[in-house]
């Protein structure tokens, strides 16, 4: 599995999701069934399992992929897991997910002030006082 833990980095509050992809591939010799992909933690509610293929096969080297999204619901770090469940006797599997909702940008406005030098024409050739 890749990656071991995502880190989806800064993503506007609110916005679209940020995506990132979680492939699974089966390292053993034996056909892998994989019977559930959950999300838990604090802010599981802002990640989404976009493509949730359960329940599925891998095949010995096989792999899959699986599309993460996060979609920050408020500014700071956003964190929770993915707990990937399959008959592997090893036992289930936990993929750390973090990330950080950002505040929008702001669009800057710049505003002209006639600060005591000669009166101000607008475009349509007006002037404009002080």
């Amino acid at each position: 599995m890749t990656p071991s833990a995502i880190d989806f980095g800064q993503v506007t509050e609110g916005s679209a999701s940020a995506d990132e992809t979680l492939v699974l591939k089966n390292i053993g010799g034996s056909t892998l069934t994989v019977t559930s992909l959950s999300l838990s933690g604090t802010h599981a509610s802002d990640f989404e399992i976009v493509y949730d293929p359960v329940p599925f096969s891998l095949a010995p080297q096989a792999s899959t992929d699986v599309l993460v999204a996060l979609t920050p619901s408020a500014i700071g770090a956003r964190n929770a897991a993915i707990t990937i469940v399959s008959d592997d006797p090893a036992g289930g599997v936990i993929v750390p997910l973090t990330g950080e909702g950002v505040a929008p940008a702001t669009e800057e406005v710049l505003y002209r002030i006639n600060a005591g030098g000669p009166d101000y024409t607008d475009p349509d050739g007006k002037p404009v006082g002080c």
